[in-house]
This record gives structure tokens, C-alpha cells and sequence, in this order.
């Protein structure tokens, strides 16, 4: 789990910030890979970066995933770039670690 320090980090309030990096206009909604080397989480959406629809998608699918916690989400940073920030709210670290870590091999 050392590989997700950077891209899943807790904040003092107990809230969660998740870093992530989008691939708009994908042939499917789905979580792709953990890149290490960028501390992100790639996610794909069919979606693309118009009027913020890719955001949505991005939410969306992020949502679904985490269906199984009570988390909230929220984007906080990067509305225009490829690269953001999501707030996690409601979820345990662990839980959310083992959700995404699941989709990715799934």
C-alpha cells in the first residue's frame, strides 16, 4: 500500500484527497492504473472535456466505485487539467484503498 501514499492522502479533518489524472474521450468508464510515477490514479471516461462533462463522468465513476462506503465526493482542484484533486468525505482510508484497488485488478 506504500505505492498509494501519495495518491490517497488523509487530511487532518479526517477527509481524504484522492490524485488523479483523466483520460477523456475513452472507449469505457473504468479505473485503469496506478501510476506511480505521476502519484496519480488514471481513470478513463467516455466523456469528453466539454463544459465539464468529463468532470461529471469523472465523478460519476468514482462514485459508483465507492458505492459500497457512505463517502461524498467533490472535485477540488484542477477543473481544467487533465490532472486533479478529488475530496473524499464519509469513508474510511482503508475501505476506499481496497475499493480502488479491486477495481484496478478487476
Amino acid at each position: 500500500m506504500e505505492d498509494w501514499d501519495e495518491v490517497l492522502t488523509e487530511e487532518p479533518d479526517g477527509g481524504l484527497l484522492l490524485a488523479i489524472e483523466v483520460i477523456p474521450g475513452s472507449s469505457r468508464d473504468a479505473v485503469v492504473a496506478l501510476n506511480t510515477w505521476r502519484n496519480t490514479l488514471q481513470v478513463a471516461v467516455r466523456a469528453r472535456p466539454r463544459k465539464g462533462a468529463a468532470n461529471k463522468a469523472v465523478c460519476d465513476l468514482l462514485t459508483d466505485t465507492l458505492s459500497d462506503t457512505a463517502a461524498t465526493l467533490a472535485l477540488v482542484k484542477g477543473d481544467h487539467s487533465r490532472r486533479k484533486r478529488v475530496r473524499i468525505e464519509g469513508a474510511d482510508r482503508e475501505a476506499v484503498l481496497n475499493i480502488l484497488t479491486a477495481a484496478l485488478e478487476g
